[in-house]
């Protein structure tokens, strides 16, 4: 995780632990959570879609485990498609919470190396108080969503590039 948690600081050099948090979890978890309703899910990806499309396009980014994130900025409307089936397929995980865990514990290494744009004591705190509440999904911090506002979806890597490829084509 070290490498993609370096690139995640120099990308978003304003997040905070808990969006390294969550960035750790999705490497792990992929989405996190069973989606129950495809067709509600549908709808709120293209209504976010819709919000962010005419910015300027974002390139996925790998996170590791398997999981990219796609981007809905710019993204072109033929492939909300292959976003909502690898955003449907990363909800089918079963992520070890000892490697997660173990994320964490670098979050906190590098933080106290000053690798990380934020201190140790911020890190051993936040960290702290995500694990007293029980591993689960989390949010980004209030400081990510002002600076990058984020639209996006976590994808399992291999079905997002094989149903990428497809919807380009126009298949």
């Amino acid at each position: 995780m070290k490498d993609i948690f370096l690139r995640w600081a120099k990308m978003y050099p304003l997040s905070q632990p808990a969006d390294f948090i969550k960035l750790a979890y999705q490497n792990r978890f992929g989405t996190g959570h069973m989606i129950a309703d495809r067709q509600e899910a549908e709808k709120r990806l293209f209504e976010e879609w819709h919000s962010v499309k005419d910015m300027p396009r974002e390139e996925e980014t790998d996170i590791g485990g398997g999981y990219c994130i796609v981007s809905l900025k710019g993204l072109p409307r033929r492939l909300l498609p292959a976003v909502s089936r690898a955003f449907a397929a990363a909800a089918h995980t079963n992520g070890s919470e000892k490697v997660f865990v173990n994320s964490l514990e670098e979050i906190k290494e590098m933080a106290r190396k000053g690798l990380l744009p934020f201190d140790r004591h911020k890190a051993r705190q936040d960290i702290g108080r995500y694990l007293a509440g029980g591993i689960r999904p989390t949010s980004h911090s209030r400081q990510y969503k002002s600076a990058y506002s984020p639209a996006y979806r976590v994808a399992d890597k291999a079905v997002y590039i094989r149903c990428k490829e497809k919807f380009s084509k126009g298949e």
